[in-house]
């Protein structure tokens, strides 16, 4: 069976969905390095991003089956905190957050496009 273009599309933007989880991995790590760049989180938070972050671009690359559902949590976390870093940012402090917005943005879209995946190779290993 010759894959459809809308699944080429779907597994170009998954992919680009990695590379930019991989470079998320590098922002936290630039951060450990040269915390005067950061954002005053600790370097232990920074270290755990580090981690989950690559290993959610290899994901992205890769796509295994239980994946969606890690993707799932992952996000679930990421949309609350992110969520309400937003909200303080917009109500208290009168900013836009800029990178939690990013985040709440590419969540939902990366979920939904996973669940599409997910959906169209239902039966593989």
């Amino acid at each position: 069976m010759v894959p459809s273009s809308s699944h080429n599309k779907r597994a170009l933007a998954l992919n680009a969905i990695g590379a930019f989880f991989g470079l998320a991995a590098l922002f936290h790590l630039v951060q450990i390095v040269w915390p005067r760049v950061g954002d005053g989180s600790s370097v232990m938070r920074h270290g755990l991003f580090v981690l989950v972050d690559a290993g959610v671009g290899f994901g992205f690359f890769r796509r295994p089956k239980f994946f969606l559902w890690l993707f799932c949590a992952l996000g679930l976390q990421q949309i609350y905190s992110h969520g309400r870093s937003f909200l303080v940012a917009c109500t208290a402090e009168h900013r836009l957050d800029w990178q939690s917005l990013l985040v709440l943005v590419t969540i939902p879209i990366a979920g939904r496009l996973l669940w599409l995946e997910h959906r169209s190779f239902g039966d593989r290993p």
